[in-house]
């Protein structure tokens, strides 16, 4: 069998090698990738008869830095980030972590502190926002937590700057007309202003 590596299947300008049919596996320790460029594998076999038959891989190429976290928002909203809310039953959170190299594969979200009840972490693929069910906590203060991981395994991790739980209607025990504190009017002699 042999083993051919180039820029494009079935190039064999880097490498051309005999290797062992029977090995199952091949390494070739003299190449050196380099970022950002992709180098194909193609091995051709030839049996006793004359018959040939070709495969390539499709490519691999290395990618030694890691994604870069641009924001991670409390919130699903993208142009503003949330500094409170009152649901103690979900957490929502938007990012923007990128890698131009490879890409990313998935997403690993957690919440910080964990949750009184529910996960305190889920796995996201394909979306930059999550909205978790959880049980949270009145007056508690909660960061999400973003890592991003590209197609080489390296990561990146951001994190919110937080959001606070607050599940209770503000008070207002009374509301006067007038100005003059404690005391309700029932008439004025002008048309304006109006006060409270």
């Amino acid at each position: 069998m042999t083993w051919t590596i180039g820029l494009y299947p079935g190039d064999s300008s880097i490498m051309r090698k005999l290797v062992d049919v029977n090995a199952g596996i091949a390494v070739n320790h003299d190449i050196q990738l380099r970022e950002g460029v992709t180098l194909f594998s193609t091995l051709i076999l030839l049996n006793t008869a004359g018959l040939r038959t070709v495969n390539a891989t499709d490519g691999i190429a290395v990618d030694t830095t890691p994604p870069i976290v641009q924001f991670v928002k409390d919130g699903l909203n993208t142009a503003r980030d949330a500094d409170f809310q009152s649901s103690l039953t979900e957490i929502s959170a938007n990012w923007l972590i990128g890698d131009v190299q490879s890409g990313i594969l998935r997403y690993v979200v957690e919440i910080v502190p964990p949750p009184q009840s529910g996960s305190a972490s889920t796995e996201v693929v394909g979306a930059s926002h999550v909205t978790m069910e959880v049980g949270l906590m009145q007056g508690a203060f909660y960061q999400i937590k973003v890592t991003g991981y590209n197609g080489a395994g390296l990561t990146a991790t951001g994190l919110s700057d937080g959001i606070l739980i607050d599940s209770t209607p503000p008070n207002c025990s009374y509301v006067n007309d007038g100005i003059r504190a404690g005391y309700d009017f029932q008439y004025q002699s002008s048309g304006a202003p109006l006060s409270i």
